[in-house]
């Protein structure tokens, strides 16, 4: 049976309900998450956001290395540009790479890209080589959607810096910072 997002929001609210004040960072934690998950810029929610995001630093990433300054040494020129094509494919990028950089399973990330690929917003393509192995590219109408929501985006954390003062959200930012290095520290490592 799947869970729906309404199942999911009722437990973190009886959680939220549950937990002591010993436990606020917690449910702090879980609050931001749950509003962060729900922002929408430009019609695309957050992980759509920052997959386009992910794959137009990557395009132009590959238009820059295309685009090398003309030293005179066209042979150099080439090596140089063969040499970091074949590490990063020109083709797009990996779809186990984009997983484990939006840190999602595999079936999520699929789930996520089948969405986006029938709104148009990504291309894929297979490896000629291998045809386990998908590359995605970001389409030009998902780097106008992409830019109208980077707009909106930066729109409103200029409202919530407003809001918030911009010394104060750099404390908070610092402290979260350092909140996360201690978490990391202290935590126990999982056994499988």
């Amino acid at each position: 049976m799947k869970t729906t997002e309404s199942e999911y929001e009722d437990f973190f609210e009886y959680f939220r309900q549950c937990t002591c004040d010993e436990n606020d960072i917690m449910k702090q934690i879980m609050d931001f998450k749950m509003v962060h998950s729900k922002l929408v810029f430009g019609g695309l929610a957050a992980r759509e956001f920052i997959t386009l995001g992910l794959l137009k630093a990557y395009a132009d990433y590959i238009t820059d290395i295309s685009s090398f300054s003309d030293d005179g040494d066209s042979d150099n020129q080439e090596i140089t540009r063969h040499s970091v094509t074949t590490v990063i494919p020109e083709t797009g990028v990996n779809v186990s790479v984009l997983a484990n950089c939006l840190e999602v399973s595999m079936p999520q990330v699929s789930r996520l890209l089948n969405s986006m690929e029938n709104k148009g917003y990504i291309a894929r393509s297979m490896n000629h080589k291998d045809r386990r192995v998908i590359y995605v590219k970001i389409t030009d109408k998902g780097r106008l959607i992409s830019k109208c929501a980077v707009e909106e985006y930066k729109d409103y954390m200029k409202k919530v810096t407003d809001t918030m003062g911009k010394e104060r959200l750099q404390t908070l930012i610092d402290m979260l910072y350092e909140l996360n290095g201690i978490m990391n520290e202290l935590r126990t490592p999982v056994h499988h």
